[in-house]
Order: C-alpha cells, then structure tokens, then sequence
C-alpha cells in the first residue's frame, strides 16, 4: 500500500498496468532480511522462468545427489548386516537414511521447481556428507583404526567441489537468483537431527569400545562370533607340550574347544573317561573362576547370557574321540559364587 498510489506492485513499485492476470509474476519473491538488494528487472525473471536443469547441475542432482542416497543406503546395510542389528542400531540406520533420503528428494523437487530453497536444499545434502565424513574420522580414533582414509578424502573432495559450483555456476544463479534464495525451516531441522545423531552413534561407539560386551553397538550373536574368530587367529596353541588346542566352534548350543593329545594313541574305556571328565571339569572351572582375565570373564558372561555352554572336546593324536567336558551357567555360578568349593589348590 502506497499512502498517494494506492495498491502498488511489490517488483516494480508502479500501479498494475494489467488486466487480471499479470504476466511478469513469478510467485512470492521473499527479501533477506538486513540485504539492501535491488529491484529485480523484468529480463531477470525471464532469464529464470526461461533457465532449466541442465549440464552439470543435473549431474549433480542425479549422480551426486541421488547416486550418493542409494550407494549410502547400500553401505549402510552392508556395514551393519554382518554384525547384527541391535535396537540401537536400528533406529540408527532408519533415521541416518532417512535425513539423506529426506534431502535428497527435496533438493532435485526444489531445483526443478524452482523454489527459493533449492540452493539451501543442495548445501545441506553436502553439509550432511561432510558432517558424516567428520564423524567418521573421530570414530576412527576411537577404535584406532584408519583403514577407509580413501573413502573419507574422496567424498570430503568432491563436497567443496560441489559447494563451489552451487556458489559461482551461471546454471544456478539463473535458475535461483541469489536474491530470491531462504534458508527454510525444514533444511535447518534434518541438518540439527543428522549432527546429534553422528554425535550420538560417536558417544556409543565409544562407549562400546570401554565395555565391549555391552551389546548396544554389535548384537551378542555377532559380539560371539568375533571373539571367536579372533581366538582361532591364534591357534592352534601348543603351548602346552601334552595337549595342543587347535580349534573354537559354535556348534548347537555349545561353545567348543577341540583339545588333542601330542603323544597318546590309545583310546579310554568308560571308566577312563568318566575319572578324565570328572577332574578334567574341576580343572577347567579352577581356571575360569580363578583367572584375572576381566574380558574372558565377560565374554564367559555374554555366551552364558545367550544361553550356551562351554564344551571341552578331547581328541588322542590320532584326532579320534576321547572324552568331552561340558560346563553349564549353572555349575560355573555355583563355584564363582562359593556354593561348590572344588579345591583348587589339590
């Protein structure tokens, strides 16, 4: 409203000169606040109606932006599916994928819709990759491992490369006049929600790292079978000049170590073999309440917990069968608790 004009056009400051409809409109053109900006000419809202996604920016909103929502969503599972999915780890993976595919949808609409916030749109997708790749490096020294450097530097690469093209190509500023650009509430929402996230999976990873049996991070299945894999790395163990250990399995419900004997051939009648199992478990339980090995005494707990049971198979030299010794949580809790006292010391 203009006190001696009347109603007055909010592009060119003039009286309508039109009849219902007016030509040059282009839809609510928002200013920046504090930006002293000049008035936008007619020929520069026709160089936008008349600009279209093209070239590079297409590459990028197609390859960059969309090819990297589907090869994170396939990352992502390919990382996780091996260990197990855990409550956690879950929502994790849904809300992680969830803020790419979010944005990623928004910004290809918004840039062939020509929305103010398309541009805005664009850095947040780039914003969330750079954050993701920040947190991958700090998880990197949590765990102390450093091994997908390439993968950081690549994309951390490509980022700035893309931050610059949406800052200086021609494509871009005709298609959304800098003028024209807002930052909209939901870009500022996903971008708050993907830093707290990474922030909260490096607070868990770390957590995960000081108390590994936790189950938060990796599920208690997968946690098993990777202490086992990185036992058997180290055997067969013949430390021992009678007895070599020489394998761990997970097999129906039982933990089980393969023990043979170096040099005894001959095979034990029943009687042998009930004396053998029945010292052969006091033996092993002495050692499992009595050793100072706090992570053995968790990882015990965990397999315990997930209801297995250790058994102690012995083989002659000749790998034929001898005896097996089997431990349950029941009988390994009574003795750590006191209730059988075995004697170790005899």
């Amino acid at each position: 409203m203009d006190i001696h004009k009347g109603i007055v056009c909010g592009l060119t400051g003039e009286k309508g000169n039109f009849e219902e409809t007016c030509p040059n409109y282009a839809g609510v053109i928002r200013k920046r606040v504090g930006v002293n900006r000049t008035e936008i000419t007619e020929k520069e809202l026709n160089i936008q109606r008349e600009a279209s996604v093209s070239g590079w920016l297409a590459f990028f909103l197609w390859f960059g932006v969309g090819g990297s929502v589907i090869g994170t969503t396939i990352n992502t599972f390919i990382a996780f599916l091996p260990v197990g999915f855990t409550l956690f780890t879950a929502l994790f993976c849904m809300l992680y994928i969830a803020c790419y595919l979010v944005t990623a949808v928004l910004t290809i609409n918004a840039f062939y819709q020509k929305k103010s916030n398309a541009v805005s749109l664009a850095r947040t997708f780039v914003g969330l990759v750079l954050v993701d790749l920040v947190s991958t490096i700090i998880i990197g020294f949590i765990v102390d491992d450093f091994s997908d450097v390439l993968n950081i530097i690549r994309p951390a690469i490509w980022s700035c490369i893309w931050l610059t093209y949406l800052s200086i190509a021609s494509v871009v500023e005709n298609l959304i006049p800098s003028v024209t650009r807002t930052w909209e509430r939901t870009e500022k929402v996903i971008l708050s929600v993907f830093i707290v996230l990474c922030i909260l999976v490096c607070g868990v990873t770390y957590y995960n790292v000081k108390s590994p049996f936790s189950g938060v991070l990796v599920s208690n299945d997968s946690m098993i079978e990777s202490v086992i894999q990185e036992m058997n790395m180290a055997l067969p163990d013949c430390s021992d000049p009678e007895l070599t250990i020489e394998r761990i399995v997970v097999e129906s419900g039982k933990i089980v170590y393969t023990t043979r004997y170096n040099e005894f051939e001959d095979e034990f009648d029943l009687y042998q073999e009930e004396l053998a199992s029945e010292l052969g478990k006091k033996e092993i339980l002495c050692e499992l309440v009595n050793g100072d090995d706090a992570e053995m005494k968790e990882f015990l707990d965990l397999i315990f917990a997930e209801g297995y049971s250790l058994c102690y198979r012995y083989l002659n030299s000749n790998r034929s069968f001898l005896y097996e010794v089997v431990i349950s949580e029941a009988e390994y809790k009574e003795v750590l608790r006191g209730y059988v006292e075995l004697n170790c010391n005899k």
